[in-house]
């Protein structure tokens, strides 16, 4: 039977390159970092069944093709808290005073070498919601997402500038991912949120890395929150002015 179990887990090890990886930080170094720890405690998760995949043999990746995963990884997270939080550096997920309990279970269509449809669905114990979903499309050196997903800016561990703890939200984003000396990121996207200052922004941002040699990159990033509910709308040809602030 644990062998069988065994079989079913790495079934659904590998994944398409198309996909995005959003990684996260293991607790323990969480919890060995933060000054706070022994007052705001948040027990140790177990091994996930997708963590689990990762002590097995390897067995041959899948890579490019044309195929459809129906279920290409599921995994159940347990933690415990003495506060309400976010967790950090986990795409949005919240944790209330006490036993916190997180199911995710992905599947993608895979198109050859350009073309990827993926979805993650989460439950927290009372239902089951799309927490991320898009549609990624390569050509050249480059690749254009539309759906729900959330990314970081900036080279520090949580992101100052746009960080990985939010939610994901609804984006369109066109970024080089590949090449020796130069990459971008270009987006925007649309934070439904009720807040203090303005309701439901939105948020435009560009990052540029070039790598002048081997062991130095040189890199800019620009975001700007704009509209929103009481706020200007900007047509297509405007958006130079949201990027660089002007009036």
């Amino acid at each position: 039977m644990v062998l069988l179990l065994l079989l079913i887990v790495f079934s659904f090890t590998f994944s398409s390159p198309n996909l995005n990886l959003n990684t996260e930080e293991d607790l323990y170094f969480l919890l060995e970092g933060s000054k706070y720890s022994y007052q705001e405690f948040m027990s140790i998760r177990p091994l996930t069944l997708k963590e689990v995949e990762l002590l097995g043999i390897p067995i041959k990746e899948e890579g490019f093709g044309n195929y459809w995963k129906v279920l290409n990884t599921i995994s159940f997270r347990i933690y415990y808290s003495s506060i309400d939080s976010f967790l950090p550096n986990s795409s949005g997920i919240k944790l209330k005073r006490g036993t916190n309990f997180y199911s995710f279970a992905d599947t993608y269509l895979s198109l050859g070498r350009r073309f990827v449809l993926y979805y993650q669905f989460l439950n927290d114990g009372k239902r089951t919601k799309v927490w991320r979903g898009y549609f990624k499309y390569k050509f050249s050196k480059y690749s254009l997402e539309y759906g729900k997903d959330n990314l970081k800016f900036d080279p520090t561990e949580y992101g100052i500038i746009i960080s990985n703890t939010a939610r994901p939200y609804d984006l369109i984003k066109l970024s080089k991912d590949e090449g020796d000396s130069f990459r971008f990121v270009l987006f925007d996207a649309q934070l439904k949120e009720r807040r203090k200052d303005v309701s439901n922004p939105r948020i435009f941002g560009l990052r540029m890395v070039f790598k002048l040699f081997k062991y130095l990159e040189v890199g800019g990033t620009k975001v700007s929150l704009y509209g929103g509910e009481g706020r200007p709308k900007y047509k297509w040809w405007e958006y130079w002015q949201v990027l660089t602030s002007a009036r």
